[in-house]
């Protein structure tokens, strides 16, 4: 069996790209900043922040000084020892071809001398990745004997990384640090990050392991990752990513799967989009979904934001390719009135904010129109202006109600105002067979 250390990759890439960025070491992947990268807005540039004073990371703490480990075995002999023919772990990794080569290799890393994932004792075990210039994407699904088992590597990952806060090659230092992560029903995250001569590199290396009944899903990327920038979107994103398989893991819970919900399977939430074959080649490209882990869509307008509350179910799907973000998102409700009351106060929430001053004539404006689908319809837009006249960046939102269900579908590229209406009707044009499906959720039926 190979195994990959993915650090290795992004290390010797290190070297050769090394940029002057300060830092503060306690922020290196601070999430808090991340954006949701398929809902973007256009807003004005802004400018790079000041440097600050790197400071060193905090000394790993005693196991005296560590909380007790909380995890009880769980009173259960049922467990699964084979990953089900139809839990995959590919999602959202790039497709094979050009820059990219797939990897089946088993993820693996070591904290001064100790391998802090090791493949051991593993009753069923099925893997994916991706490697490429700057970059590699792993995914390592292992199943154990037990739940407690499965912990176990999570305990062995956390004491291996505490106990190795730093590790000198030549004269790069090797910067590493785990926390939990609410993922599955326990998670440990690791982030490692590259100095030379107390100068942040530009690179960096995490992983993932999410545990779920006795199965335990390992993952590892690496790429050119600003330190306290791009970082913490990076993880962001690549949480989102592995949602589904995360999702498709409650096969090794105790309690098993939960049943269907309000939207049925094989809804075609993604009909219209295009075939993945014609995406440009990058990471986060092509179809993710349709699923319910993806994160809701929201909306942040004059400093307010909107989500979808009380939903009686959700399906999301993404479609992404160079310059062209596209999201849909089905929302169910308990009866007409409370779909005609979300819709009403979406559209609501939008007139709210019908301009935002980013200065030095950049401005983004927003606009409501009527549009003629369903049982109501309504397009929201948003696009950029530069002393009034079209800026460069479009978004439409394209709300559709029928029945007790609406459908949401939203485009995002480098259009303009003047391209509105065409890209209105073309959402339109493509949302006709979901629409269609969604006859199931009105009172004639289809």
């Amino acid at each position: 069996m190979q195994r990959i250390a993915v650090a290795g990759l992004v290390a010797g890439a290190v070297a050769l790209v090394t940029v002057p960025v300060a830092m503060v070491a306690t922020d290196r992947f601070d999430l808090g900043s991340a954006p949701d990268p398929v809902a973007p807005t256009s807003t004005a540039p802004t400018a790079s922040p000041a440097p600050t004073t790197t400071s060193a990371p905090t000394d790993t703490p005693s196991p005296s000084d560590r909380p007790e480990d909380p995890f009880t075995p769980a009173a259960y002999d049922g467990w699964r020892t084979t990953i089900p023919a139809d839990l995959v772990v590919s999602e959202g990794l790039p497709a094979d071809g050009g820059d990219f080569e797939r990897s089946a290799d088993a993820v693996t890393e070591q904290f001064c001398d100790t391998d802090a994932f090791p493949v051991d004792d593993v009753t069923d075990a099925r893997r994916d990745g991706a490697t490429g210039p700057e970059f590699a994407d792993l995914r390592d699904l292992r199943v154990y004997a037990d739940d407690a088992a499965a912990h176990a590597l999570l305990v062995r990952a956390r004491e291996a990384v505490r106990a190795c806060p730093e590790d000198e090659f030549g004269a790069t230092l090797w910067l590493s640090e785990a926390r939990d992560a609410d993922l599955g029903e326990e998670a440990v995250r690791v982030v490692r990050t590259y100095e030379t001569d107390g100068i942040v590199n530009l690179g960096a290396t995490f992983w993932h392991l999410v545990r779920v009944g006795n199965a335990v899903l390992v993952t590892a990327q690496s790429g050119e990752y600003l330190p306290g920038d791009t970082l913490g979107q990076g993880i962001a994103l690549h949480e989102r990513t592995i949602a589904p398989i995360i999702e498709g893991m409650c096969a090794f819970g105790v309690a098993g799967c939960s049943a269907p919900g309000d939207i049925p399977d094989g809804f075609p939430l993604a009909a219209g989009w295009p075939d993945d074959e014609t995406t440009e080649p990058g990471p986060r490209h092509g179809l993710r979904g349709p699923n319910r882990t993806l994160e809701p869509l929201t909306w942040d307008l004059c400093e307010s934001s909107f989500t979808a509350t009380g939903v009686r179910d959700r399906l999301r799907a993404d479609w992404n390719n160079v310059e062209d973000f596209r999201a849909r998102e089905l929302v169910t409700f308990d009866d007409a009135e409370a779909a005609v009351a979300f819709t009403r106060a979406l559209t609501s929430f939008w007139r709210d904010c019908p301009r935002q001053d980013y200065g030095d004539g950049y401005e983004v404006v927003s606009d409501v129109r009527r549009t003629a689908v369903g049982g109501e319809s309504w397009a929201l837009l948003r696009w950029s202006e530069y002393e009034g006249s079209p800026g460069v960046g479009l978004t439409v939102v394209h709300v559709t109600r029928l029945g007790r269900a609406v459908l949401i579908d939203q485009s995002s590229n480098e259009g303009s105002r003047t391209f509105a209406d065409e890209q209105i009707d073309e959402q339109i044009a493509t949302t006709g067979s979901v629409v269609a499906a969604m006859c199931r959720f009105t009172e004639a039926g289809c």
